[in-house]
């Protein structure tokens, strides 16, 4: 395997796709970490303290490093506020300044992070790379599309190769306790009642570890472009929360009202992932959602 760089290793979703990549035969990973790690550092991995903010550091970092392959993960992504933060900006110059230090240095494939939030979500069909309207609500999915932009024409300029990652709704160990899923998992172990509305909207949930394995796929491959890492399989949240409920045998704790929350739709069109990248998820939903009530019960 060539020699592979993973910026935002230490995230959520980076510990994934490390194990994806050593389980392919990965033996020579570098990631980069910056301040508190939000997940145990994996020892199969040569790590880099680095502030990715800070374009001498980048240049430093790249020149010592050369990486063949770049997985760019990293941006602002505390719950609370990454929607609207200004820090989004820095992020779309940080993630340009990773581009070109990159292709300065020879590197040859890249797979960048991008987001579901730069969708046009108002329609009810399957997200598609090429026929949705590309229409972000918020800064933060605005930032995203103007990296992808940028990053589309800088390395079709160059003739490196390149693909666009974009996530829908990861869940599993370690996401963020604010979050639906842990949110919900923790108020039934703190045996809360929880009342939700019709909860009738639809999403597209997908394991981190079948995130992780779907990226280590795609940036091991030679597809170019945007490409969804989704289930592709709509599913309520009211399924989700009641599937959570029953599993975790505490469905006296949740119930739903009639009316209220919308019934609107944002799933993945997943064809280019399976036909292309070659890759179906690993385990059902219903299995996921099990191994994430576990992990949190034992957590």
């Amino acid at each position: 395997m060539p020699r592979l760089l993973i910026t935002g290793a230490s995230g959520f979703i980076g510990r994934s796709l490390i194990e994806a990549l050593v389980v392919r035969g990965g033996d020579e990973l570098h990631g980069v970490t910056w301040g508190t790690p939000k997940v145990p550092l994996s020892d199969r991995v040569s790590w880099h303290e680095c502030s990715l903010l800070d374009p001498g550091s980048v240049d430093f970092l790249f020149e010592k490093l050369k990486p063949e392959v770049l997985i760019q993960l990293a941006w602002c992504a505390d719950h609370a506020t990454y929607w609207k933060d200004p820090a989004n900006f820095d992020w779309l110059y940080a993630n340009l300044n990773i581009a070109r230090a990159f292709i300065r240095q020879g590197g040859r494939r890249a797979v960048f992070a991008g987001t579901s939030a730069e969708y046009d979500w108002s329609g009810q069909l399957p997200l598609n790379e090429f026929k949705t309207p590309l229409k972000p609500q918020m800064l933060y999915g605005s930032c995203k599309l103007a990296a992808y932009w940028s990053i589309k024409g800088f390395f079709e300029q160059e003739g490196v190769s390149w693909a666009w990652a974009r996530f829908f709704n990861p869940f599993g160990p370690y996401e963020d306790r604010r979050r639906l899923i842990p949110k919900v998992c923790l108020r039934l172990l703190a045996g809360e009642k929880q009342d939700f509305d019709a909860a009738l909207s639809q999403r597209d949930f997908l394991h981190v570890d079948d995130v992780g394995s779907a990226l280590a796929a795609l940036a091991l491959s030679e597809v170019q472009g945007p490409v969804n890492v989704g289930n592709g399989a709509p599913t309520r949240v009211r399924e989700v929360v009641s599937t959570l409920a029953r599993l975790m045998r505490k469905d006296d704790l949740v119930s739903f009202s009639a009316t209220g929350g919308g019934a609107d739709a944002v799933v993945a069109d997943v064809t280019r992932l399976r036909e292309e990248v070659s890759w179906l998820p690993s385990r059902t939903m219903e299995e996921r959602l099990q191994h994430t009530c576990d992990w949190w019960s034992s957590h």
